[in-house]
């Protein structure tokens, strides 16, 4: 870090699947960009679930996580800004949203949520947007959280768009509810530890029952993007996405 002024950081809670580590990596990075004088800290952190839910969601580890990186880095008086990304419009296509091979061909989203469960959806490719425009706004953002994501959008209208994207192949989309059970079983029987299968669950209750961001909008961080830099939308993140891009 050493004569850079301004420096991002983030952690991969999915490579070690140990919050406990993630809250060491980020706390180092912390403690490295104070030892090198760094004037601009941008922590790609995520909100505290147990603190915002009363402790009635405790198990979201690769929020938690983050999020106590970013109470230490608060705590420490770094300069400092948070970056908060959205739901990956990457885990949908291909992955979540796959085609059914059983009966009509439908293309098929099965959740835990609801069908009008609501995200905020962000393409990983704009991640330098954000950052540029928290380097670029340096005073304003200071202290403060940039919301990572295009828009907020429902499982439901991320099916009709997507079914409007690709209509000459896509004739049939469906929401499917899983229950807690079937959940949990079908990512057990993907290979994930069954506290993982957990830790994903108490992630989708989130989503339901307080939201991904817990109701904080998108318009504040709209506002701070240069005027040159557009965000990505889902219809164009369907038309760039390999798994998909053959329908059409």
């Amino acid at each position: 870090m050493t004569n850079a002024t301004a420096v991002f950081a983030v952690t991969n809670y999915w490579e070690f699947l140990d919050m406990s580590t993630e809250i060491t990596q980020g706390k180092n990075l912390v403690d490295a960009a104070i030892a090198t004088n760094i004037s601009h800290f941008i922590w790609s952190s995520l909100p505290n679930v147990s603190k915002l839910t009363d402790g009635k969601l405790t198990k979201v580890y690769h929020f938690d996580g983050k999020a106590e990186v970013e109470e230490y880095a608060r705590s420490t008086g770094i300069p400092a800004t948070f970056f908060h990304a959205g739901g990956f419009m990457s885990n949908f296509p291909g992955d979540q949203l796959r085609p059914d091979p059983t009966d009509d061909g439908a293309w098929v989203l099965s959740e835990p949520g609801s069908r009008d469960s609501i995200l905020p959806i962000f393409d990983t490719k704009d991640t330098g947007v954000f950052v540029k425009a928290a380097v670029l706004n340096r005073d304003k953002v200071l202290g403060k959280t940039l919301l990572g994501a295009t828009e907020y959008a429902s499982f439901g209208d991320l099916l009709e768009r997507f079914k409007k994207v690709f209509p000459q192949t896509v004739k049939t989309v469906r929401f499917v509810h899983l229950s807690d059970e079937e959940f949990k079983a079908g990512l057990v029987g993907a290979g994930f530890p069954a506290w993982v299968a957990e830790e994903l669950l108490e992630n989708f209750q989130q989503f339901e029952e307080y939201g991904y961001f817990f109701g904080a909008g998108l318009e504040e961080t709209h506002a701070l993007l240069a005027p040159e830099d557009r965000l990505t939308s889902w219809e164009e993140h369907l038309r760039q996405n390999p798994k998909v891009a053959h329908l059409k």
